[in-house]
């Protein structure tokens, strides 16, 4: 799995984040539906791990902190153009 610069269709990452030992992560600094800064990251999985995930329906995130876990999320639609959409209402049970 490796990170793309397009984020979208059209639309490019505007800024690079960086870590010591790491490679530049290209992510677009936007804002999400209801007006929360966000940054958004693209990634192209290899074909054998789109098998995977086909096949296995799994995927995992992991947060190198050593603080607290930051606010994340994991996504298959595009989130530079959810604000176009009708904001989805979750209710907790």
């Amino acid at each position: 799995m490796k990170p793309v610069n397009m984020i979208a269709d059209g639309v490019e990452a505007n800024m690079a984040l960086t870590a010591p030992g790491c490679g530049d992560l290209p992510v677009l600094r936007s804002h999400d539906a209801f007006g929360t800064p966000q940054m958004v990251s693209r990634w192209r999985l290899s074909f054998f791990e789109r098998i995977k995930v086909l096949l296995f329906g799994d995927m995992w995130l992991g947060v190198i902190t050593a603080e607290s876990q930051p606010p994340v999320y994991l996504t298959v639609d595009n989130p530079v153009f959810i604000a176009f959409r009708k904001p989805m209402i979750v209710r907790q049970t």
